[in-house]
């Protein structure tokens, strides 16, 4: 399965790009813009791992109601918005912004790194030949 791969990539990138970030800007600007910063790179980061997380579970055989995840996926939105509407309001919005630039680039970064990985391609080698033996089976009857 490939999303616990790309799951922790992202992880890992984020921390390492918000925190790095979130110190530069305390550096330079100041607390206010630091914490800014954290928290909208935390709110994006975390809104692309639901994301990947979802979007793995809804791939996998069996998986949940097709409902059920667009219920999932519009709740992660609303708590995505009072989320931003909360950072923008809480925090430096300036900060917040660059911020959530951080968390996206984050989330793209470790994806990539993730796939690119020896566990990613394993993962992907693994689901290919899962789908082609799911065609054979569906073929044979």
């Amino acid at each position: 399965m490939l999303a616990p791969v790309l799951i922790r990539s992202i992880f890992r990138v984020a921390v390492v790009v918000i925190v790095g970030g979130a110190l530069v800007c305390g550096g330079l600007f100041g607390l206010g813009m630091a914490l800014g910063f954290a928290a909208g790179g935390a709110v994006s980061a975390a809104s692309g791992l639901g994301m990947v997380w979802l979007v793995g579970w809804m791939l996998q055989p069996g998986a949940g109601s097709k409902g059920f995840a667009a219920v999932l996926l519009g709740g992660k939105l609303i708590a995505v918005v009072a989320l931003a509407w909360l950072g923008m309001a809480w925090t430096d919005p300036l900060g917040f912004t660059f911020g959530l630039g951080a968390g996206v680039f984050s989330v793209v970064a470790g994806a990539q790194l993730g796939q690119a990985s020896e566990a990613g391609q394993a993962a992907i080698e693994a689901e290919e030949a899962e789908a082609k033996r799911r065609d054979r089976d569906s073929e044979s009857r």
